[in-house]
């Protein structure tokens, strides 16, 4: 039920990890529509589990996708001009070089997050690293969940 919900989505946010990573979400843009740009970083900051930066590697020729960034009064969003378009790989690498996180996930820019998704996979971490599973640091990708 709802009220069951909200009481779950509340006990996420104040859970504490034992070791609290850190989510770099790297997203190459170049000329996103307006829409769905900030519908995406909506999804990620209102994600239960708040220790992630958002990286966005911006390719475009103009300032649309900074326009959009600028306002935002949120230090984890991470705006990276780059000098060219080379492409959705090398964009999304130029991201990652900047990303500071323990764990990195690939978002396109026109993607969504459920609130929990970040939460769910610091749970999968710690219930593996206290199962005495090795856990390695590695890349998550993320699907896309807009239905088109």
């Amino acid at each position: 039920n709802f009220k069951e919900w909200i009481v779950n989505r509340v006990a996420q946010r104040k859970k504490v990890f034992e070791e609290n990573p850190l989510f770099s979400i790297v997203v190459p843009t170049y000329e996103t529509n307006k829409t769905h740009l900030k519908e995406m970083i909506e999804s990620v900051r209102n994600q239960t589990y708040v220790n992630w930066e958002l990286v966005l590697a911006d390719a475009s020729t103009t300032t649309a996708v900074e326009d959009v960034v600028k306002t935002y009064d949120d230090a984890r969003i991470v705006y990276l001009k780059l000098a060219k378009n080379a492409g959705i790989s090398a964009n999304t690498n130029e991201g990652i070089l900047k990303a500071k996180g323990d764990y990195i996930a690939l978002l396109d820019h026109d993607d969504l997050l459920t609130k929990d998704a970040l939460y769910e996979v610091a749970s999968m971490i710690e219930n593996e690293k206290n199962a005495g599973k090795p856990i390695a640091k590695m890349q998550t990708v993320w699907y896309n969940t807009r239905n088109r």
